[in-house]
């Protein structure tokens, strides 16, 4: 691993909020008990967006922000409604393109 690779890891955990990447895909814990409605600026504008604390499986103690809106929620309450809390989503597009999909995982996490 190069110190590029190790200075991006840690990035990532610094950061209290999950970002996926156009094109890239996240295995994500979700805890159905912290779940909100929150206010963001979106180019100037105020706007509400579902909020869930995710953690990475295999990193369980460092849990961060994911952030999404309405539209996108509806799917992905329906995975955790179903009592599925283990969940691969992926990122496709960017900007206001921006597409989520969701999964439930079919695999464990590394221990």
């Amino acid at each position: 691993m190069s110190i590029f690779d190790i200075i991006d890891e840690e990035a990532k955990k610094a950061a209290s909020f999950i970002k996926l990447d156009p094109g890239s895909k996240m295995l994500l814990k979700f805890d159905t008990n912290k779940i909100s409605i929150v206010e963001n600026d979106f180019q100037g504008k105020k706007t509400k967006r579902v909020c869930y604390k995710v953690v990475d499986p295999n990193l369980p103690f460092d849990e961060k922000d994911f952030k999404i809106g309405f539209t996108h929620s509806k799917q992905l309450n329906a995975l955790l409604k179903a009592g599925l809390n283990l969940i691969m989503v992926e990122r496709i597009g960017s900007g206001l393109s921006t597409k989520y999909t969701f999964a439930p995982a079919i695999q464990e996490a590394k221990k």
